[in-house]
């Protein structure tokens, strides 16, 4: 007898829809790179601030697609000047995980100063990145899933009509227990979702041991 099921209904079916999920396989970066990578960051950026790493560009719209499967630009991307409230907090100091060259009008014209990781996006660089930073605030996009995949704290900064994974309202999603959603609560209004973020930021720096 042969079965067939819309892949979307499968979390269902099995049983898992509201359960926790089997943690997705994380990739292993070498710790010498890791190493090395963290000791860089360390002479770039500003001492004794927290480090939030920004994503904030789909890899399709980076190569210039839309269409069906990818969405506009107000889905696929977050403009860099919106995640201002988060560079204004004391103490944290902003980076780029895009690679060098994207969106870099974005970072000469957001109002804030946005160090680059210099990756080139190859995978074990854009994880050694990661695991330097402190926050990685990021849109539904590749850097998501490797942040989540390593157990780095993620907040992820969905749209109003997000991708079905993350659900309808919760701010927690059982893919990856160390992402936070944040999400519209407006089409188009990503103001109202950095603000929250700004002030959860707050709290986290508030509570950093001396």
């Amino acid at each position: 007898i042969t079965r067939w099921a819309a892949l979307s209904t499968l979390p269902d079916i099995l049983g898992a829809a509201a359960g926790p999920l089997p943690a997705p396989p994380a990739p292993v970066p070498d710790p010498a790179h890791v190493s090395g990578w963290a000791e860089a960051l360390a002479r770039r950026l500003p001492e004794g601030r927290r480090r939030i790493g920004l994503a904030w560009r789909g890899s399709d719209l980076a190569a210039g697609v839309e269409g069906p499967g990818h969405g506009p630009a107000t889905v696929r991307a977050w403009p860099l000047a919106a995640a201002r409230p988060l560079a204004e907090v004391e103490d944290v100091a902003m980076l780029a995980l895009e690679p060098p060259g994207a969106g870099l009008e974005q970072v000469t014209a957001c109002g804030f100063r946005v160090f680059g990781a210099g990756n080139d996006k190859q995978v074990d660089d854009l994880a050694a990145a990661i695991l330097a930073c402190d926050l990685v605030v990021t849109l539904d996009s590749f850097v998501a899933h490797l942040a989540g995949s390593l157990g780095v704290r993620t907040w992820l900064a969905l749209p109003f009509s997000c991708d079905w994974r993350w659900g309808l309202t919760s701010e927690s999603t059982p893919w990856y227990p160390s992402m936070r959603l944040f999400r519209q609560v407006r089409p188009g209004d990503w103001s109202t979702v950095f603000a929250e973020m700004a002030a959860e930021l707050r709290g986290l720096v508030a509570c950093r041991p001396s």
